[in-house]
């Protein structure tokens, strides 16, 4: 909570060394957190320009681009992703800007990626059921939050969309 601080704590680590990318990564974390949009990118993408092998900086910039409807989120989100093949944040936060954007066909392809990366992964589930419920196929959208309830067997939100589809349907 003390972003100020945090912001005057980088400009004094600059000032002994200007290239220092964590100091402007954690100078653009605090301006994103005082809801200063405009600043945190310009402060990330120094980072980048510093180490453009950042892969918090390029999950930062794709979390606020994204949050804008703005579709080079994907492109950061992309860059994370090559930095940390194994890591699935990148990827679901993709599908999670199309699901968003309701470009559900994307949004569906890259669930199913995510899958393929980790069929434990209940969140994949429930979201390609979230994006088939939309889309009124019931029937798919029971199947996979079957699937994220079976992967996570407490998983509530899970069990209330399942529900809801029986519902539409009438059952």
């Amino acid at each position: 909570g003390k972003h100020k601080e945090a912001i005057g704590f980088s400009n004094e680590l600059l000032k002994l060394d200007i290239h220092n990318h964590d100091a402007y990564f954690i100078k653009g974390y605090a301006f994103k957190e005082l809801g200063d949009t405009i600043k945190s990118i310009s402060t990330f993408q120094t980072a980048l320009e510093q180490n453009p092998d950042m892969y918090n900086a390029h999950m930062q910039l794709g979390i606020i681009y994204s949050g804008l409807k703005n579709p080079i989120a994907i492109d950061y989100f992309n860059n994370a992703k090559k930095l940390r093949p194994d890591v699935l944040n990148p990827v679901y936060n993709i599908a999670m800007y199309y699901q968003n954007n309701n470009l559900y066909e994307s949004a569906k392809k890259t669930y199913r990626e995510l899958i393929e990366l980790n069929n434990q992964y209940e969140k994949a589930y429930y979201n390609l059921g979230y994006v088939y419920l939309k889309q009124d196929s019931l029937d798919l959208a029971i199947q996979m939050f079957t699937l994220a309830i079976k992967t996570l067997p407490y998983y509530q939100d899970a069990f209330y969309n399942r529900g809801l589809c029986y519902e539409k349907k009438n059952n």
